[in-house]
């Protein structure tokens, strides 16, 4: 499963695993933009992925 939801803008989303560019490469490959949302998948939207540290 993909989370594709996005509620807030003017902010980039901070990715929550070390393979997420993966999975939105992912979802542009089997189309699941279904080409009316060409933005869902963008990398843009994300900051880069930093582990978190306990």
């Amino acid at each position: 499963m993909i989370d594709g939801s996005y509620c807030r803008t003017g902010r980039k989303w901070p990715p929550v695993k070390p393979y997420w560019r993966h999975l939105l490469a992912t979802g542009r490959r089997l189309d699941l933009d279904r080409e009316q949302w060409p933005e869902l998948f963008r990398d843009s939207h994300f900051t880069e992925y930093e582990p978190h540290t306990a």
